[in-house]
């Protein structure tokens, strides 16, 4: 119990984020500083470097695959606004899907790589070979693919299940059915089983891992807010999603961030303990009676200590030996501690940039479905209008659908998670601003978007 006169704090999850990771920029910059500082210091006591990194395939150097990963990446991300800088918008919605179907090939190649390139430099900088960092970046991919593949087989039923929908009564809902089997025939697709979900905030969201599997569910309150019109934009946006199949490219996109999340937050977990790491990794050879090396392999590396005329009895060789054995000893516990540091470092950098970058690429490729689904939805209703007053009716209810959360809400027409809660859409939000959505649906039609000025600012952020 809070003490009188005295008022609980409130902690804005933002600013903890925030807080956070500032921490963790300072921290990895401390990291450089020292590795930086201590490989300096060992090069120039010895004249080597404590490690190296074994070439991969046809003598293919560590750095080339990561470089080629990385600019597939940054590519992939910067591509599809390059050429939405250099192209005229999009005023029909045949070009709004072909852009949109480039753009989300693009963000999900780039969610791939990430995956592919995170996985390698994890396992290059642990084993020090570049093959095996190979296999495990394509390794990584085709596993997070076949995941999805599983998923799909049974993901409907447990999303539906989530979401706390049950058939729907065609007897009890007459319209909803009518307007679902007559946009069917217009998409060519088969009429989707119908849900209901009991509850008074108007939504909608469909699923199914190809048009022969695939349910449509709608609130409630949907049928009760909307005209026959309004509703048939609502069934022609979801219908969109079916025929596009989005529901199984969504999945993909998720399960490769997932992956890449799971790899990023597990060796972060597990660098955090660098005995448990380091145990049964180093196995330091020192001297000229190590092991004959293999020509140009990777690994570790250190000068040979000690005299090389070993002979007589006496202190003298004693010392000699004791110096030499003082020297290998800290070439030894210096090359540790850098090789500590650098993976800590890489830890670092993963778990801070690739949970990120990944979650805002996925959010990205949904928005773009979800702009994909629009444009394909006035090209089975016929009617970008009612589209746009369904899109406006829905985002201005102040009903906040209880169902949805983090996981299910890419799904739904319209963002559940509304502007004004705490769980409000951020630049991890997977759909677009409702007011751009309405904008280029007025674009279609060829009338002007909406202009917002400062009266009608708040109104807007409600529209998001």
């Amino acid at each position: 119990m809070t003490p009188k006169g005295k008022r609980e704090k409130h902690v804005d999850p933002r600013q903890q984020a925030a807080s956070g990771c500032v921490t963790q920029l300072v921290v990895a910059l401390l990291l450089v500083i020292a590795i930086a500082v201590l490989l300096t210091w060992y090069v120039l006591t010895y004249g080597t470097l404590p490690f190296t990194w074994a070439d991969g395939p046809y003598g293919m150097p560590v750095w080339v695959p990561l470089i080629v990963l990385a600019l597939v990446t940054i590519l992939a991300v910067l591509v599809p606004r390059l050429l939405a800088m250099r192209a005229p918008p999009e005023s029909t919605f045949t070009t709004q899907i072909a852009v949109n179907r480039r753009n989300s090939i693009f963000l999900t190649t780039a969610v791939a790589s990430g995956l592919g390139l995170t996985t390698y430099l994890i396992v290059a900088m642990v084993t020090l070979r570049t093959t095996p960092a190979l296999a495990a970046a394509v390794a990584a991919i085709v596993a997070a693919l076949v995941i999805a593949v599983v998923s799909l087989q049974m993901g409907d039923s447990i999303v539906l299940a989530m979401s706390k929908a049950h058939p729907a009564n065609r007897a009890t809902y007459p319209e909803a059915f009518n307007v679902a089997q007559e946009l069917a025939v217009a998409a060519n697709v088969p009429p989707p089983a119908m849900y209901v979900i009991d509850d008074s905030a108007p939504n909608a969201f469909s699923i199914g891992r190809d048009p022969g599997h695939a349910a449509l569910a709608f609130t409630t309150g949907l049928l009760s807010s909307l005209d026959r019109e309004e509703l048939q934009g609502v069934v022609a946006h979801e219908l969109a999603h079916i025929r596009n199949q989005d529901t199984r490219y969504s999945l993909f996109v998720a399960v490769l961030v997932g992956t890449t999340v799971l790899v990023a937050d597990g060796f972060f977990k597990v660098v955090t303990f660098p005995f448990q790491l380091m145990r049964g990794l180093f196995r330091p050879k020192v001297g000229p009676s190590a092991p004959g090396g293999g020509g140009g392999g990777g690994g570790w590396s250190f000068p040979s200590f000690g005299s090389s005329g070993g002979g007589g009895g006496g202190g003298g060789d004693s010392g000699g030996g004791g110096g030499g054995d003082d020297g290998g000893g800290a070439a030894i516990l210096v090359a540790i501690i850098i090789f500590i540091l650098l993976v800590l470092l890489v830890a670092l950098i993963v778990h801070i940039l690739s949970p990120v970058f990944s979650r805002i690429v996925q959010a990205s490729v949904s928005r773009e479905r979800e702009y994909l689904a629009d444009a394909t939805a006035v090209e089975i209703g016929r009617n970008p209008a009612a589209l746009e007053r369904a899109l406006l009716k829905v985002a201005r209810s102040t009903e906040v659908l209880e169902v949805a959360n983090r996981a299910t809400a890419p799904l739904f027409f319209v963002n559940p998670i509304r502007a004004m809660e705490a769980r409000a859409q951020d630049i991890y939000s997977t759909h677009p601003p409702t007011i751009d959505r309405v904008n280029r649906l007025r674009v279609l039609q060829g009338e002007p978007p909406i202009a917002l000025d400062a009266h009608e600012a708040q109104t807007a952020e409600d529209l998001d």
